[in-house]
């Protein structure tokens, strides 16, 4: 009886202490071997890159070539974005309202069919500014075709809008554009629009968009009086980086309840091709449900350009 109070006396401590330590030892993360030197540079090549997507393909690389340093791969990574971060907020703080644009010109052909059926030069320039709590877009596109002695077949747009954002993903917008397409039915036609917007998916790979709103269009006809149009307007873009060189894009927008309805959509399929150059392969489609008598209700135009990044 003494000896089995006595072995009980033994074992039970050692037990107890056993699991305290197992208890303090639970959070603790396992040992990391240190980065190997040519790993880290190419970590941190890639995050001086700028790119989310280049860096995330590398840190996936890199724990698959060295998996004892995934702890220490994760936390280089931690600290670098971090200080990314930073320097992020306190050089747009320093920002003007002309410095920090970043943008990309167009130039190629395009085949429209609709209204007209011909193969014209297509321009194009859209620069973008992502501030703190401002955002903005301006965009300019032109399809121009001209023969001496035939009128010229062009169609012309501009718009800019303006963000302002409430947090990570609410904003309200501000937008106002001007198009012409006199084989569509109008010489001028001036959209202001304003409403909320909400960011859907942000995430490396993919970023989605949606906005909504009312809207105020003054249509300059080619037949008929001016047309004045209050409607609502929803729109949505999608943008997914399919790889470190290679975007899909899809822009779509609706305008209703005014005399006529527009829907238009834009696809397009761009590949970088060597530093700043890529080609851009796109489709768009546009329909107005009530033209001017005599017009097509639809219109489409497939681009084909090179795209030079600034």
């Amino acid at each position: 009886m003494g000896s089995k109070h006595t072995l009980r006396g033994r074992i039970l401590p050692g037990l107890c202490q056993a699991a305290t330590v197992a208890i303090a030892l639970w959070g603790l993360p396992a040992y990391a071997e240190p980065i190997p030197a040519p790993v880290e540079r190419m970590i941190l090549d890639a995050a001086k890159s700028g790119n989310p997507r280049t860096l995330e393909t590398v840190v996936e690389l890199a724990k698959n070539a060295v998996p004892a340093s995934a702890v220490e791969i994760d936390s280089l990574v931690a600290g670098l974005q971090h200080a990314a971060e930073a320097e992020r907020i306190a050089r747009l703080e320093q920002q003007n309202y002309f410095e920090g644009w970043h943008g990309e010109g167009e130039l190629g052909a395009s085949k429209n069919t609709g209204n007209t059926d011909t193969t014209d030069v297509a321009i194009g320039v859209h620069l973008t500014k992502d501030g703190l709590k401002w955002a903005h877009k301006f965009n300019v596109t032109a399809d121009y075709q001209h023969a001496t002695g035939v009128a010229g077949v062009d169609k012309y747009l501009a718009g800019y809008e303006a963000n302002y954002k409430f947090g990570p993903r609410f904003y309200s917008f501000g937008l106002v554009q001007w198009d012409r397409d006199h084989f569509a039915g109008f010489n001028n036609r001036m959209t202001e629009s304003f409403g909320l917007g909400y960011n859907v998916v942000r995430t490396p790979k993919l970023n989605w968009d949606v906005t909504a709103g009312p809207a105020f269009r003054q249509i300059d006809q080619v037949v008929g009086p001016m047309q004045y149009d209050v409607e609502a307007r929803l729109a949505t873009r999608l943008m997914w980086n399919i790889s470190a060189s290679t975007v899909f894009t899809e822009e779509m927008s609706f305008y209703f309840g005014g005399g006529n309805s527009t829907s238009q959509s834009t696809t397009a399929l761009t590949t970088k091709i060597v530093d700043a150059l890529a080609a851009r392969i796109s489709f768009s489609l546009k329909k107005e449900t009530s033209p001017t008598p005599g017009f097509s209700q639809t219109d489409t135009a497939s681009r084909a350009t090179l795209v030079y990044g600034f």
